[in-house]
C-alpha cells in the first residue's frame, strides 16, 4: 500500500510524507508489517520525530495489535 501522509505534529501543515507499508505473510499464521516513509527534505522527517511520531506510531501499532486479537483476525 502507497499512501501521502501528513503528520499533525507539525508546525505547519505542507509537510507530506510518501509511505510505502508492506504486508508480508509469515508462517505460524501471523503478517509482518514494513512501513518505510520517504521524507523530503530530511528536516521533515525531524520535525516528525521531534513531533512524538515514534511514540505515536508505537502506541498505534499496539492498539491495531489488540483490535486483531479481539477480533481474533
Amino acid at each position: 500500500m502507497i499512501q501521502p501522509f501528513e503528520f499533525d505534529g507539525q508546525p505547519k501543515s505542507g509537510h507530506v510524507a510518501l509511505d510505502n507499508a508492506i504486508f508480508e505473510a509469515l508462517p505460524g499464521d501471523t503478517t509482518r508489517l514494513t512501513i518505510h516513509s520517504v521524507f523530503q527534505p530530511a528536516a521533515n522527517r525531524d520535525g516528525k520525530i521531534e513531533g512524538g511520531m515514534e511514540r505515536s506510531l508505537s502506541e498505534s501499532q499496539g492498539r491495531l495489535d489488540e483490535l486483531l486479537a479481539r477480533l481474533k483476525i
